[in-house]
């Protein structure tokens, strides 16, 4: 008989090894050709498997070097054991470890950023032989994300910055309408006031016998002539042309002619008046005039914030020298003043009520006033702080949290 097939029965294993052969070259083929880190882990952590990606980062020239080691070989003692510990975790429970982003730091100091996915592989009864790891290196989408959050909290804070110099600009348009619209009532209403007032004054001499009421009633008038003019007076400070007539002048001497200005306030309220004013303090170039009325403005209001009985005002100058930006010109910092600048200050201090934490934001806006009616016109901080700042100087009012009362603090820079 014919020999059968036999021979080609021979060939088969060779066959199937051949194409196992083709098969494993093709996957290793795969697995080095990817960017991301493959290798596979047995039971006890033993590299079994590696490509070139994981090669790389482990700073190694062949996946050779890797086969046979565990994590102990290649990362420290602390990352080593963490990485160890997610793999007897899976290892133990079965259950996958997808996409997990975590940190490492190369031989070369370099931090990066890698995203970790750990399964696990199992033989054919379905136990579990170790795990299959797939790492891939996010740090360039870490940084990129980094700067575009960067990029986004400045233009954030850009924003906000030119939504606060928007509402600036809007103020400070308003404020020019509100001193158009004074200046035109001041004029309007200051020659109807004279004329009144000289009738007031041709009253005053005349004799009413027969009715001795009316020299109560023409003092009344004159009593509101004097207020009307004093907010006449008031509106033609906040609206006249800002020019200043400046000197070199030693602030101390303007305080002592402020102080005896408004000194009858405090008399009419026995309250004491002490001055600590500083030695040799360098002089100022101000407009003597304007800043004198600065400081009568707050004075007055000072000495009517005082209570009834045990009232006090101190007022203390110093100068000094800022060391860094903000650290020793009190609590509230000015952008007028950088490290190295020199300073004269004066500060005003009172033991009175304070001011309501919900009117301080308002304080300086034309007309509003925390005083009763008929005790102030609402425009003397709103000059003041106008006068300030035509100076480059800073007019600073907070609460004595701790005393009670109020602190405002004149701050110059000190003439070159």
């Amino acid at each position: 008989m014919e020999p059968t097939a036999a021979p080609e029965q021979h060939k088969e294993p060779d066959a199937v090894n051949e194409r196992a052969a083709h098969d494993r070259e093709v996957l290793r083929t795969l697995i080095d050709s990817l960017p991301d880190s493959i290798y596979v882990k047995d039971a006890e952590g033993t590299y079994i498997l590696d490509n070139v990606a994981h090669m790389h980062r482990l700073g190694l020239g062949s996946p050779d070097e890797v086969v046979g080691k565990t994590v102990f070989d290649f990362f420290p003692q602390e990352l080593a054991e963490r990485f160890h510990g997610d793999d007897q975790a899976i290892l133990n429970s079965g259950t996958p470890l997808l996409n997990r982003e975590e940190p490492i730091i190369d031989d070369d100091g370099t931090r990066r950023w890698i995203s970790t996915t750990k399964v696990p592989f199992r033989d054919g009864t379905g136990r579990v032989r170790g795990i299959v790891c797939l790492s891939r290196d996010i740090t360039e989408e870490k940084r990129a994300k980094e700067d575009l959050l960067r990029a986004h909290a400045g233009l954030k804070e850009a924003h906000e910055n030119l939504r606060g110099l928007q509402l600036q600009l809007v103020e400070a348009e308003k404020m020019k309408s509100i001193g158009r619209l004074a200046a035109g009532v001041a004029h309007e209403v200051q020659n109807p006031l004279a004329i009144i007032t000289m009738g007031i004054d041709y009253l005053s001499q005349l004799k009413f016998e027969q009715d001795p009421t009316v020299p109560e009633i023409i003092d009344q008038v004159s009593i509101a002539l004097k207020r009307a003019d004093s907010v006449i007076r008031g509106l033609l400070d906040f609206s006249a042309p800002k020019r200043l007539e400046t000197e070199e002048q030693d602030l101390n001497a303007i305080i002592e002619k402020a102080v005896t200005s408004a000194r009858d306030h405090f008399s009419a309220k026995q309250a004491d008046l002490v001055l600590e004013l500083g030695k040799d303090l360098p002089r100022l170039r101000i407009d003597v005039e304007k800043i004198g009325q600065v400081l009568v403005s707050v004075l007055t209001n000072a000495a009517d914030a005082l209570p009834e009985s045990g009232g006090k005002v101190t007022i203390r100058t110093w100068s000094r020298q800022i060391t860094t930006f903000g650290a020793n010109i009190g609590d509230e910092r000015s952008e007028l003043f950088r490290a190295g600048d020199l300073l004269v200050a004066a500060e005003i201090e009172d033991n009175g009520g304070g001011i309501p934490a919900d009117k301080m934001e308002k304080i300086y806006d034309p007309f509003f006033t925390t005083k009763l009616t008929g005790q102030g016109t609402g425009l003397g901080l709103t000059v003041s702080k106008t006068i300030m700042d035509l100076h480059g100087a800073a007019l600073i009012v907070a609460n004595r949290k701790d005393t009670g009362g109020v602190l405002v603090t004149l701050m110059f820079p000190a003439s070159a």
